[in-house]
C-alpha cells in the first residue's frame, strides 16, 4: 500500500519515502499500466456495489441564497451535472453550512464515499476554505477560490477582453473606455482591466486614451455618467451589462451617443447588448472533465502545482456596437 501511494500523485506519503520508492521503481525499470490504474482507481472509488460513483458539488453560501438562479453560478452547476451524467456519475449538492461545523462536513464527505469534489465559486472576490480534502480529487469553479490553490475551470476575462477590443477596432472604434465596479473586476484578478490597459497602450495614441472608470458599487451610479460626459469614449467596454444600464439611467443612449460592448455577457442578458458571450454551462462541463481525469489517475488532495482549463467566450453582435458608420 505504501509503495502504491508513493507512485501516485497527491497521496499522503512522506517525501523521503516517496523519493525512495520512486528511485527503486526507476532502478527496476517499473512503469505503471495506465489502463490497469484506471480500473484500480474505479474499484477503489466506488465504495458500495449499488452506489453510483457520485461527485459532490460543494457550496458555502448563507441559507436561502438563490445561487441556482444566478446565470454564472447556476450555469456552472447545470453544465457540470449534465456532463457528469454523460460520463456515468451522479451529482449531489453538498452545502457546507448544513453540516453544522467544518469537521462534521469533512466526516460526512468522506463517509458518503464521494469520488471527487467540485467546489462552487465563493461569494467573496478572494475566497478560501479550510476544508480538509484528504486524498479526494477536487476542482474549483471560477477564479474566486484563492486558497488552497486547486485545479480549476474558468472563463478567461483577459482573452475575451482582448478579443472584444480587436473586434471593436475592426468595426471602426478608436477611443474605447473601460467601466466596471472595482469589486467585480477583482473577482477575476483584474484580468479584464489589465487586458484593456495593455491593449490601449499598444493601439491608442496617448493623447486619445480614456482613463478607466473603476468605482465601488455605491459610487458607480453617479460617477460613471460623469466619467462618460467628461471623456466621451466612442465605445464603452463594460465588464457586465449592468454598467450600460447605469449609464442609460444617467442619460447615455446606446448606440446613438456611443457604442457599448461587454467581454462578459451572461445567459439572460438582453439580446440587444453586443459583446463576448460567456458559456457557464460549458465551463461547468470542463470542470467535470478535469475532475474525471483526476479520478481516473488517482490524483487527489491539494496539488503541488494547480492546472487550469480556460473556456473561450464567443462574439455576440447585438445592436449596441454596430460600428460608427452603421450608427
Amino acid at each position: 500500500m505504501t509503495a502504491s501511494r508513493a507512485l501516485r500523485v497527491g497521496t499522503r506519503v512522506s517525501p523521503e519515502t516517496r523519493a525512495a520508492v520512486q528511485a527503486a521503481a526507476r532502478e527496476l525499470g517499473y512503469r505503471s499500466d495506465p489502463f490497469m490504474s484506471v480500473l484500480v482507481n474505479y474499484r477503489r472509488n466506488v465504495r458500495a456495489p449499488r452506489r453510483t460513483a457520485t461527485v459532490a458539488y460543494v457550496t458555502n453560501y448563507p441559507a436561502g441564497t438563490p445561487w441556482r438562479d444566478w446565470p454564472i453560478y447556476g450555469g456552472y452547476f447545470q453544465g457540470a451535472r449534465e456532463r457528469a451524467e454523460q460520463l456515468g456519475y451522479g451529482t449531489e449538492e453538498f452545502p457546507l453550512g448544513a453540516a453544522g461545523s467544518l469537521r462534521r462536513a469533512e466526516e460526512i464527505l468522506h463517509h458518503r464515499g464521494y469520488v471527487g469534489l467540485l467546489l462552487g465559486p465563493t461569494l467573496s472576490a478572494a475566497g478560501h476554505t479550510r476544508l480538509e480534502l484528504g486524498e479526494l480529487p477536487a476542482v474549483a469553479l471560477g477564479r474566486s477560490l484563492r486558497l488552497p490553490r486547486l485545479h480549476y475551470a474558468a472563463s478567461d476575462p483577459y482573452r475575451s477582453t482582448l478579443d472584444l477590443l480587436h473586434r471593436l477596432k475592426r468595426l471602426g472604434y478608436r477611443r474605447p473606455g473601460f467601466a466596471a465596479v472595482s469589486s467585480h473586476d477583482a473577482r477575476t484578478e483584474h484580468r479584464a482591466s489589465a487586458a484593456f490597459l495593455s491593449w490601449q497602450s499598444l493601439h491608442v495614441p496617448e493623447a486619445a486614451r480614456v482613463p478607466c472608470c473603476l468605482l465601488t458599487h455605491e459610487e458607480f451610479s453617479r460617477g460613471a455618467p460623469r466619467w462618460f460626459r467628461k471623456w466621451k469614449p466612442d465605445v464603452v467596454v463594460g465588464s457586465e451589462v449592468w454598467a450600460a444600464m447605469v449609464l442609460e439611467k444617467g442619460g447615455v443612449r446606446f448606440p446613438a451617443d456611443a457604442a457599448f460592448a461587454s467581454p462578459g455577457l451572461q445567459a439572460g442578458d438582453e439580446e440587444r447588448f453586443s459583446g463576448m458571450r460567456l458559456d457557464a454551462a460549458a465551463t461547468g462541463a470542463a470542470a467535470l472533465d478535469l475532475l474525471h481525469s483526476l479520478i481516473l489517475r488517482g490524483e487527489g488532495g491539494v496539488p503541488a502545482m494547480a492546472r487550469g482549463v480556460s473556456v473561450d467566450a464567443l462574439w455576440h453582435a447585438g445592436a449596441t456596437a454596430p460600428g460608427p458608420r452603421a450608427r
